[in-house]
């Protein structure tokens, strides 16, 4: 087998117009989970919690900076925190919050920074505060990078069977 083509359905794009891009085209898709662990109790008393909700909040706000600030800015990279779980009630602060996300990027090696910059972040400003956080990564699909040669190819057999305004070359994008 000398090469391997995949096609996807792709909304944004006009009917009857086939999408084509060199290199990077679609982002890595890995989920998230941070458990953030503290001390709960009633919520007249937060100077004796670790309060989980707290550090979350912290940690939130936090993780943005990765992206703006470790990852060189050039490189595509995504951090979105999309779900908190914590508590039960509205008196009671709880002894655990857990947050979930994903974390996107468009290629291996930033994909990989981004999850060992999420940890050393999260268990960083947990233990500022005295809780215990932990990242759990569930790597999905990687990052989909054409080959610049093949891309071409696939553009010149789509180009002598459809027509040049049939082509159409597209953005990478986030989406994994």
């Amino acid at each position: 087998m000398d090469a391997v083509f995949g096609l996807h359905l792709w909304q944004p794009l006009e009917k009857g117009k086939i999408g084509i891009s060199n290199g990077a085209m679609m982002a890595s898709s890995d989920d998230v989970r941070i458990v953030i662990t503290g001390r709960g109790r009633h919520g007249s008393m937060p100077h004796e919690t670790i309060d989980p909700i707290y550090v979350a909040g912290q940690v939130i706000a936090a993780v943005q900076g990765i992206v703006s600030r470790r990852i060189n800015p050039v490189e595509p990279a995504v951090i979105s925190i999309c779900r908190l779980e914590a508590g039960t009630t509205y008196n009671i602060i709880p002894n655990q919050a857990v947050l979930y996300g994903t974390l996107r990027a468009q290629s291996e090696q930033t994909r990989q920074l981004l999850a060992r910059e999420l940890k050393q972040t999260v268990e960083a400003l947990c233990a500022a505060w005295g809780a215990n956080g932990e990242v759990v990564v569930d790597w999905g699909t990687p990052p989909v990078v054409n080959d610049e040669r093949m891309s071409r190819y696939a553009a010149e057999v789509a180009v002598r069977q459809f027509g040049r305004e049939s082509v159409a070359y597209v953005k990478p994008v986030m989406g994994g």
